[in-house]
């Protein structure tokens, strides 16, 4: 589908903006950021900003809002003939994926979200329950019949251990190569439980 001059503006111009926002966001963090510097970075008026997003918190939710909406579509593709945990780990790694190809606003999105402030916890946890959704639609989708398993709860456990992995070797240490390893062994855990692997 073509996208119309008018309509790739606004789309480069929102991307202006937001990338001013995500580099300043890593050199001083969110709360030492004001608007009006992302104004100056992008080279737009303030009244400019604002037909694109209503605050700086909004800039830091972007992030997650375009890989949930690029997840989602992934996994509607994912084939019939995988199973469960199969398609789990496959929406997982492609998240790793978009988180690789796109690494700077990635640690940006993420040091604002641990920087927290109620309004990027409101739009994180926001967020959060809609990249847990994709899994709890997976889950729902393989679950036998007359089964108890909360769908919910395990799909949250999954974006919880997500950003656990996450955190520990992209964020903190910058240890790429271990997360695609790291996630699998995660959900093997989640999967199996940790019955065989202890004494009583």
């Amino acid at each position: 589908m073509k996208i119309g001059r008018s309509a790739n503006k606004k789309l480069q111009m929102e991307e202006r903006i937001y990338d001013a926002g995500m580099t300043l966001f890593q050199e001083k963090g969110v709360e030492n950021t004001t608007l009006q510097e992302i104004c100056e970075l992008a080279g737009v008026s303030k009244g400019t900003i604002f037909n694109y997003f209503s605050s700086k918190e909004d800039i830091v939710a972007k992030f997650g809002q375009n890989q949930i909406k690029v997840l989602r579509e992934f996994a509607e593709q994912l084939p019939a003939s995988m199973n469960t945990k199969e398609k789990i780990i496959a929406v997982l790694i492609e998240d790793i994926r978009g988180v690789k190809e796109s690494a700077f606003s990635a640690k940006a999105a993420l040091k604002g979200i641990s920087e927290g402030g109620e309004k990027v916890y409101q739009l994180e946890s926001k967020n959060r329950s809609d990249l847990a959704s994709i899994y709890e639609s997976i889950l729902k989708a393989g679950k036998k019949e007359k089964s108890d398993l909360n769908t919910a709860l395990v799909a949250d456990l999954i974006v919880s251990t997500y950003f656990h992995v996450l955190n520990k070797h992209f964020y903190h240490n910058n240890q790429l190569d271990m997360l695609e390893t790291s996630i699998i062994d995660s959900v093997d855990v989640l999967f199996n439980g940790i019955k065989s692997h202890i004494i009583n």
